[in-house]
């Protein structure tokens, strides 16, 4: 038996096609230098392991950045946000609208930490799954900015 399946194009946004849906849409927020390239990739906050710490050292200033990511709905974007300890959102970040795969490639998402030694936040991220479950706002964990 064959099976085709195939993404439909509907006023310029993909649906996932079958194939893609046994494997859930994830975001995640990794450490990174300033080209995207990753240092340690256990340093990181995601939707699918949450409530890690991303553990930033202002120390190392090559390393004082954070790259975005994910796997999400075609053509739609993610959206991450930072809140103090009181509730306060300090910091967020929208990333450019997914590829025709659903994949935010994290070269073009980075983004300098701007919060001294001390800071720590929580990170929530809202994104559109792919396989129908559609816009989430999930906790993705905490960042810790030190020496």
């Amino acid at each position: 038996m064959l099976t085709l399946v195939a993404a439909t194009v509907t006023q310029g946004t993909a649906s996932a096609s079958v194939a893609d849906c046994p494997a859930p849409s994830w975001i995640r927020v990794i450490q990174s230098n300033s080209n995207g390239s990753f240092t340690d990739q256990g340093n990181q906050v995601n939707s699918y392991e949450p409530g890690r710490t991303l553990t930033i050292s202002i120390s190392n200033p090559g390393l004082r950045y954070a790259a975005h990511t994910g796997d999400v709905k075609p053509r739609t974007n993610a959206l991450f946000e930072y809140f103090d300890q009181f509730g306060n959102r300090e910091f967020l970040h929208q990333t450019q609208l997914s590829r025709a795969n659903g994949v935010i490639h994290h070269e073009p998402e980075v983004r300098s930490i701007p919060f001294g030694p001390g800071a720590h936040l929580t990170i929530y991220g809202t994104y559109t799954d792919e396989c129908g479950l559609g816009t989430r706002t999930v906790f993705l964990g905490y960042m810790d900015v030190v020496d």
